[in-house]
């Protein structure tokens, strides 16, 4: 018996749990929490979790790392062009596992096609091991090893994780600016409060003795002061307060509070709208392109949204809508769950019989609305911390000439 640690969403009240149980293999487990109603995103052995902790994943084949978004997109685009030109199943796998020059991602691809080679499906044997792929992905490979379209299935698949790959990298982009300017405008002012304003405040002892010295001067020597006497416990603590804030982040309240307070903002509330839209836009249709009922195409690709609970009641109650027989478009209308625009194009896509096609559509629509909000935001953000780094670095340096212009005017007799 194996011990195995698990973490999934109920499909009945949508609650993430986690948790470990013991099982003779994973496939066991994975029958076993799917019969208790769970719908697994994560599933390993303990002893391969204390592997990786401890640093043994010199072993690649006992502890292979998780196959990130780019490597999942990479292996259904190459697989589904390999099954598209006429290669069977298993020698495609194998060709992937020659080919592939990670030793990590060699072992995984070789155990998948061991695990296809003795007659379990494409599908199980993507859920299983460190590299598994997500429930979404795995339900969708599902769907097209049952309609004997797995090539055109995969080819979909990939343009999903491409499509999530993209996006993330946009967003990343657009924070990386900012974040490199605060880091080095922290660093600028940090130097000259620890190395140029000590020197200037002995040059202000030895030339104005007894002298008051201007508010803005006494300030930025005190801020200086503090600096040199407890920058070493703020350097030890900055750590361990992100810590907290990190732990803090991972709690369900405190994260729901930190992410409907920054939602509130104005444009980052119209990124998010478009992000979320796109996601569960293109996820939406790509399963129900690929024919799977559609109760279960929206139970998935809710969990396409990520963790806002708000968002996911509306969406889980607009399914219970559709579940009573209520089209989609009138559904996530009553329940308040999308833009207006969003809504039109449902009905246009229910009317013409093309949902899954006008899904794919939207999201690309929500896709350019995320690259405009993003170039909209950096036009902002940079002018706006060009101002911020040199208020700083000025707000220094004129405290530090003030004096210097007195002494000035006192040589000159003015």
């Amino acid at each position: 018996m194996e011990t195995y640690a698990f973490r999934g969403v109920e499909r009945a009240s949508g609650r993430i749990r986690q948790g470990r149980m013991q099982a003779s293999s994973s496939a066991e487990a994975v029958e076993r929490l799917n019969r208790e109603g769970l719908r697994l995103t994560r599933l390993g052995t303990v002893k391969e979790r204390l592997e990786w902790w401890r640093g043994g994943a010199a072993d690649s084949r006992r502890a292979p790392r998780p196959a990130t978004l780019d490597e999942r997109a990479r292996l259904a685009r190459q697989l589904g062009m390999l099954l598209a030109a006429g290669l069977p199943l298993l020698a495609g796998l194998e060709l992937l596992a020659r080919q592939e020059r990670v030793e990590s991602r060699r072992a995984v691809l070789a155990d998948l096609a061991a695990t296809v080679r003795s007659g379990v499906p494409l599908s199980q044997g993507l859920s299983k091991g460190p590299g598994r792929f997500d429930p979404l992905s795995v339900s969708l490979v599902r769907a097209g090893e049952a309609a004997g379209a797995l090539d055109d299935t995969l080819l979909r698949l990939a343009r999903v994780l491409e499509a999530s790959a993209r996006l993330r990298s946009r967003l990343l982009a657009a924070l990386a600016y900012p974040m490199l300017v605060a880091l080095v405008a922290g660093v600028v002012v940090g130097a000259m409060l620890l190395f140029v304003v000590p020197r200037f405040e002995q040059l202000f002892l030895a030339q104005f003795p007894g002298r008051t010295l201007p508010g803005l001067t006494r300030g930025v020597l005190g801020l200086s002061r503090f600096v040199l006497q407890h920058g070493g416990w703020c350097l030890v603590s900055a750590p361990l307060l992100g810590a907290g804030v990190l732990w803090a982040g991972r709690r369900n309240g405190w994260r729901r509070k930190w992410q409907s307070g920054i939602r509130r903002l104005p444009l980052v509330a119209r990124v998010w709208q478009a992000v979320w839209v796109a996601r569960w836009a293109r996820t939406l249709g790509v399963l129900l392109g690929a024919g799977v009922p559609i109760l279960d195409a929206l139970a998935l690709s809710r969990d396409a949204v990520g963790t806002d609970e708000t968002l996911r009641l509306a969406l889980r109650s607009a399914e219970a809508r559709v579940g009573a027989g209520v089209p989609l478009s009138r559904a996530l209308e009553e329940g308040g769950a999308a833009p207006a625009t969003v809504i039109a194009l449902l009905e246009v896509g229910e009317a013409t019989g093309k949902l899954p096609e006008t899904l794919e559509r939207l999201a690309d629509v929500q896709d350019e609305e995320v690259d405009r909000a993003v170039i909209t935001f950096t036009a902002l953000v940079e002018p706006l911390l060009m101002v911020a780094l040199a208020l700083g670095v000025g707000t220094v340096v004129i405290a530090l000439f003030l004096p210097m212009i007195d002494l000035i005017r006192a040589l000159s007799g003015g």
